[in-house]
């Protein structure tokens, strides 16, 4: 009994143990929501104290704002701000004025400024354009390899302008070949187009007499057929009636040899009677038989619209006759008929032959004519090319026979008597102006001048004098 006292013991222990560790969880627990309550009812005071304090100052700031508003709602305060709004008013038109005379100053200051640069310009111009003996020797030393450049150049365009005229007028021919060629190719084109109209039309008319002729034929067979089919009923009409007929007269014919043999009178009365009974027999039975070949007669007569026998007769005949020819005839009309399929047939093979050729002459054609426009093509881009290559040598020769033009009129006020001679043959020479056909000319008069200038230059001193006379008095005009 001991052993149990002990375990229920140890139960108890470790149960008092986690009840006891338990209540201090919950007693600590409880420590923490009550600092947390603790503490939110600290933040709270503080952010319900500064809320107050948020609306009181709002309040206050209400209660100017409506003092203010009072106050400038009374008619002192609006007698105050119109005064000022008569004043700002004032003051803006004053700025503006101000602002104008400004920019007018200062206007007025940047023409000074340009004025006087520009009449430093000048002033340092005309410092600058006196010259001594060295720097004129220099310039002209200049002017003449500018001048040999200007010719070079001149000519080095010359020459590719030239070439470039030589590839233009071959082109202008291949172009003009091309043309033709394609004119050539649109007439044959034409004409093959009219062919294919032409050869269509045909096919129509062919298509068109196939049909008529078929649907003749189509009718032909129909009548064909309706008349076959009258004579077999015909015939079998006919027929049974000869057959009756025959059978009819071979009766009559047994009788009457049947009665030729017993022929002979008899005295018994009975036989005389039934040879009576017989023989009125036979009369009404002839009679019937008479009655029924006049009726089929009569209907046979009827139907043909005749009372002649031999009339019918040869009307039958006739009949069969036409029967036969329209039978021949529709044979024909077969015959024309396949003739006819065969033909189409033919035809149709023909068409198409002659559409693959068209169509292969099409293609060939169509690439004939897409490399000649691919060529073209290139050829009015190499005549672009050129075109713009002949405007800038254009421009440039234009800027080498201004500048000629700038050099002679710069020369032109000390001229020689040769040099106004030559300018005589050309013409009035205030307008004469430096172009492609006389820039010879004035490149002669300018290189004449300059070779006199450099002679008077390289001459002693001591010949000066002795060949002034003689030489072109040149001086530079003042620059401006």
């Amino acid at each position: 009994m001991a052993i149990p006292s002990s375990s229920s013991n140890t139960d108890d222990a470790e149960m008092y143990q986690l009840a006891s560790a338990e209540l201090q969880r919950l007693q600590r627990q409880y420590r923490i929501m009550e600092r947390d309550r603790e503490a939110y009812q600290d933040e709270m005071r503080i952010s319900i104290a500064k809320q107050r304090r948020i609306i009181d100052m709002l309040s206050r700031e209400k209660q100017e704002l409506l003092l203010a508003a009072r106050v400038n709602k009374s008619e002192k305060q609006e007698t105050k701000n119109a005064s000022y709004k008569n004043r700002i008013e004032i003051l803006l038109k004053q700025q503006d004025l101000i602002e104008t005379k400004i920019k007018s100053e200062q206007l007025q200051l940047k023409e000074l400024d340009a004025q006087i640069r520009k009449v430093e310009d000048q002033v340092n111009e005309l410092r600058s354009s006196h010259m001594n003996d060295d720097k004129y020797l220099i310039k002209v030393q200049e002017q003449n390899r500018e001048v040999d450049l200007l010719e070079n150049r001149l000519h080095t365009a010359t020459v590719k302008f030239n070439k470039m005229l030589m590839g233009n007028r071959k082109l202008k021919h291949e172009i003009d070949l091309l043309v033709k060629s394609k004119a050539h190719f649109n007439d044959l084109y034409q004409q093959l187009i009219q062919k294919l109209a032409d050869g269509k039309k045909v096919i129509l008319d062919l298509i068109e007499q196939a049909t008529v002729a078929y649907d003749q034929r189509e009718e032909s067979q129909n009548k064909l057929f309706a008349l076959k089919e009258r004579d077999k009923v015909n015939v079998a009409m006919y027929g049974h009636e000869m057959r009756e007929l025959q059978r009819e007269l071979d009766h009559d014919f047994k009788l009457q040899e049947f009665l030729g043999i017993k022929g002979q009178k008899r005295i018994m009365q009975d036989l005389e009677l039934r040879e009576a009974e017989k023989k009125k027999e036979q009369r009404e039975s002839l009679s019937r038989t008479i009655e029924k070949f006049e009726n089929i007669l009569q209907q046979i007569k009827e139907f043909c619209n005749e009372t002649d026998i031999d009339r019918v007769a040869a009307l039958f005949i006739k009949q069969e006759e036409e029967n036969f020819a329209l039978f021949n005839y529709v044979n024909e009309l077969n015959n024309e008929c396949e003739m006819l399929k065969d033909q189409v047939k033919e035809l149709t093979v023909n068409i198409n032959e002659q559409r693959a050729i068209n169509k292969q002459k099409a293609m060939e054609q169509q690439d004939t004519l897409d490399s000649l426009t691919q060529e073209l093509r290139n050829r009015q881009n190499d005549t672009n090319t050129m075109k713009s290559t002949l405007d800038n040598t254009t421009t440039i020769t234009g800027e080498i026979l201004d500048k000629i033009n700038t050099l002679f009129v710069f020369m032109k006020q000390n001229q020689t008597q040769q040099t106004a001679s030559v300018l005589n043959l050309l013409g009035d020479s205030t307008s004469i102006h430096v172009n492609k056909y006389n820039v010879s000319l004035f490149l002669a008069i300018i290189e004449k001048t300059i070779n006199q200038l450099l002679n008077i230059v390289n001459a002693p001193v001591e010949d000066t004098s002795a060949r002034h006379e003689d030489t072109v008095h040149f001086e530079f005009p003042p620059r401006r």
